[in-house]
């Protein structure tokens, strides 16, 4: 009797296994078969051009979300003398239902203007409408426009450019000459009249079509042996206009005249300075990527043929088994099956914001027409992972051309599955409301992912931890400082500092995260970076720091330490009186500059060092890219694959063509606005080039490239372009009293409510100083903890110095004054003007 009812228990768990396993398995295949599936919708939101200068320029796209200004540089419009502003909106079908904006200075903490459009004019689908913005601009000072487009179907459209009353004659001259030159450039001899711009170089790389700038060759300039033809309308931007310095973008798509199906995106970006003589050219920057189309001949043995290209555009990733390889290239996802056991292997268009539709071989090809709303180049794709079945996760940020977050800034993260019916799905989108660039920067800092369920991401000074399961996300930490935090070379490391102190480390994929004490009583630490997975940070002591002229603290080092994965130390660095400041880790190399601790809280600058690490930092996502020389297109990329790929293989539209947003999340973390302020800003050829509040570091990242200093609103600082090439500054004394007046030197009021700040300058070159002595603002050059000198002035050859203890002026050679404040540590404070309306 007992083994009987045994038995019936047995047989009953059996039963009730079953029929969960059943439930389980049938809940999948209903949760499977309800999951709505529907096509990436076509773009729907309006384009708005502005008509400028003679030009329909500005493209402005349109935002769901208020827009954070201050992150990223929106296109510059100069205003005509009546200040009348003519729009151009297109793209939706339908007319606004209501337009109104408003003009506020860039601090933003001042509105200038707000109204209400009453009337505009609709003709062939296009609303025409002119602005009437009132006499209340002050010349020569930019503000922000903000328009509020209101439509029947999105609600309310948010569009900005900066606007500023300058001179059209000047300004006009600046953009043909920037329209001449792109367009004369793709024929070979209407380009000769450029060769006067030509600073031909014998060390210029004249090996590739992806980017040529005035260095390059005369053939370089004229696509070497490629003929092209434009297709469509060049797009030109108004990036900079200051004083007698301009940057205008134009952006355009090129064919092949002898190659089929052969489609280039070309930007070329120019900075000039104006004279009443000529217009100079001071920079010029042409880069080309080739959008990937597939077809038979891309397909060449063991490569995937991507064609003329930029580095910055590639990434490529396998499976731990070397069966897929995924790519991206010029914003496109790709996969290839090279397994040999695969049946007619082919790529796969994954993912694309551009427009393709499936032809009748079932090839992806881009439709006829071309809408600047889908090509919009401010988003990019970051693959994450690849497992041996196929599946991807990747990462589209920034700006959602089309789908169901048009017109929405932020993060989404995507997986694609193979099978008979391949399946893209979202599994979660952070809005976040700013610039693609500083969302851009950030995901390059962090994005790892731990066991295909959880999510790491370095987002607005902040680490987020997603669980892709449950869609929900915690904060591991925030308000980071973006110099206070640093990843390995792969993700899988990170460390950061809140507020000094100790640094916290993490291991992201066991989660193990630990805390890196001080050694001693009255020190801290400071993180410094990572060389492969050793993480370098120094000691310092608080008693040690250095008070700089009443503008801020440098933190000498007295140690620099260096520790493996396990926080084992490997090296330490420390010489009996020699602090360490300026230290940078770059590849397997740590350079540093090395002082000693004078009286008075002072230290003098001694010499350089470089320690060399015996690590080898792997290639990461850029391994499997190669290239080789072609006769008539040069320097052409591909993709390295394991076996010969098929040669009648083409690219096979999969996605975006049905996705589904079932299981996606939408993250809303709070703004986070705390370290966002009295930030120094570089922009390159109208991209950001980094941000920092050290104004020396800023300054060279866009010295060499004739790029921009902004503070945190967007506000001028530094340009090298826009100054006079002799100035003598009158009453240098009275002048500096801002910058060596502890008293005075957060700003003094002069005037109209115009004001002088003092900025520490410590490091920066002596040249680069010139653009602010050109403003009326001497530099002070510290010679010791208490004494310096004022430049107060300096032509072609020299500068002039004021000694106020002595009372004395002089002048120096440049090149001599250059090697005499090097040797002092380049010790400047200087001086920006902000007007009082800003």
């Amino acid at each position: 009797m007992v083994g009987f009812i045994r038995k019936i228990i047995i047989l009953a768990n059996i039963f009730i296994a079953t029929l969960m396993i059943y439930s389980v398995w049938s809940l999948g295949r209903i949760d499977k078969a309800e999951v709505a599936y529907t096509p990436m919708e076509d773009a729907t939101l309006p384009l708005i051009a502005i008509n400028s200068l003679g030009y329909r320029m500005n493209e402005l796209h349109g935002h769901l979300q208020e827009m954070d200004s201050r992150t990223g540089r929106d296109p510059l419009t100069v205003l005509g003398p009546d200040r009348r502003l003519a729009l151009e909106i297109t793209g939706s079908g339908k007319s606004p239902v209501g337009i109104r904006y408003e003009i506020r200075n860039l601090t933003l903490d001042q509105l200038v203007e707000r109204t209400m459009v009453e009337s505009w004019v609709e003709q062939d689908g296009t609303s025409y409408v002119t602005l009437p913005i009132q006499n209340l601009l002050t010349e020569n000072q930019e503000y922000l426009l903000h328009l509020f487009v209101d439509t029947e179907v999105s609600g309310t459209l948010h569009y900005y450019t900066r606007i500023v009353c300058a001179d059209n004659e000047r300004a006009k001259e600046m953009v043909d000459l920037a329209v001449g030159f792109s367009d004369k450039s793709l024929d070979y001899e209407r380009a000769r009249e450029l060769t006067v711009y030509l600073e031909t170089n014998a060390r210029a790389d004249n090996s590739t079509l992806g980017k040529v700038t005035l260095e390059n060759s005369y053939a370089q300039l004229t696509w070497g042996g490629l003929k092209v033809d434009r297709v469509g309308d060049l797009r030109v931007t108004m990036l900079e206009l200051d004083g007698i310095m301009a940057q205008v973008r134009v952006d355009y798509l090129v064919t092949s005249l002898e190659r089929e199906d052969e489609l280039y995106e070309v930007t070329d970006v120019f900075t000039m300075k104006w004279n009443a003589q000529r217009i100079y050219m001071m920079d010029y920057e042409r880069s080309a990527n080739q959008i990937f189309l597939g077809g038979e001949d891309v397909y060449a043995g063991r490569r995937i043929m991507l064609g003329v290209m930029n580095e910055g555009q590639m990434q490529v990733v396998k499976s731990p088994s070397q069966s897929w390889v995924v790519f991206v290239a010029n914003r496109e996802l790709i996969c290839y099956n090279q397994s040999v056991s695969a049946v007619g292997p082919r790529p796969s268009l994954v993912f694309s914001f551009r427009d393709f539709r499936t032809d009748e071989n079932g090839r992806a090809v881009p439709t006829a027409h071309f809408d600047a709303r889908n090509d919009y180049p401010e988003h990019g794709i970051r693959i994450v992972d690849v497992t041996n079945e196929g599946d991807i996760y990747f990462l589209v940020y920034g700006y959602m051309n089309r789908g169901a977050h048009e017109g929405m800034m932020g993060v989404a993260l995507y997986r694609y599955t193979q099978g008979s019916q391949p399946v893209l799905e979202e599994r979660f989108f952070m809005p976040k409301n700013q610039s693609f660039e500083r969302i851009s920067a950030d995901v390059d800092r962090l994005h790892y992912m731990k066991d295909l369920n959880q999510f790491y991401l370095w987002l607005d000074q902040a680490i987020y931890a997603v669980d892709i399961v449950s869609g929900e996300y915690m904060v591991v930490a925030e308000n980071i400082k973006e110099e206070d935090f640093f990843a390995s070379w792969d993700f899988r490391y990170i460390a950061w500092q809140q507020g000094g102190g100790s640094i916290h480390w993490m291991d992201l994929e066991n989660g193990a995260k630990q805390e890196l004490r001080p050694e001693q009583g009255g020190a801290s630490l400071q993180p410094l970076g990572f060389v492969g997975y050793d993480f370098v940070y120094g000691h310092y002591l608080q008693a040690d720091i250095w008070k700089m002229h009443g503008l801020g603290e440098e933190r000498p080092l007295y140690a620099l330490q260096i520790v493996d994965e396990n926080l084992q130390a490997e090296t330490r660095y420390e010489q009996r009186g020699r602090y360490l400041l300026d230290v940078a880790v770059s590849g397997e190399r740590i350079h540093m500059d090395r002082y000693a601790k004078e009286g008075g809280g002072w230290y003098r600058f001694v010499d350089r060092d470089t320690i060399v690490c015996n690590v080898k930092t792997p290639e990461g996502s850029s391994g499997g890219v190669g290239y080789y020389a072609s006769k008539e297109r040069e320097k052409l990329y591909f993709v390295q694959l394991d076996s010969v790929v098929s040669a009648d293989s083409d690219l096979t539209l999969v996605a975006p063509e049905l996705i589904t947003y079932d299981n996606s999340v939408t993250l809303r973390p709070e703004e986070n606005l705390t370290t966002r302020q009295s930030r120094y800003i570089a922009y390159v050829r109208g991209r950001y080039a980094g941000a920092s509040e050290d104004f020396a570091d800023v300054v060279a990242w866009a010295y060499d490239d004739m790029g921009v200093v902004v503070d945190a609103s967007q506000r001028m600082v530094w340009n090298r372009v826009n100054r006079r090439n002799a100035v003598t500054i009158d009453h240098a004394e009275t002048a500096a009293r801002p910058l060596v007046d502890e008293s005075l030197m957060e700003t003094v009021s002069a005037g109209s409510g115009a004001r002088t700040q003092a900025l520490k300058a410590y490091g920066c070159p002596l040249r680069s100083l010139f653009y602010l002595i050109d403003k009326g603002i001497p530099v002070a050059a510290y010679t010791d903890a208490r004494s310096y000198v004022l430049i107060y002035g300096y032509d072609a050859n020299n500068i002039s110095i004021f000694d106020p203890v002595a009372n004395e002026r002089s002048k120096m050679e440049i090149e001599d004054a250059t090697a005499h404040f090097e040797a002092l540590g380049n010790d400047f404070v200087a001086g920006v003007r902000v007007d009082g309306n800003n």
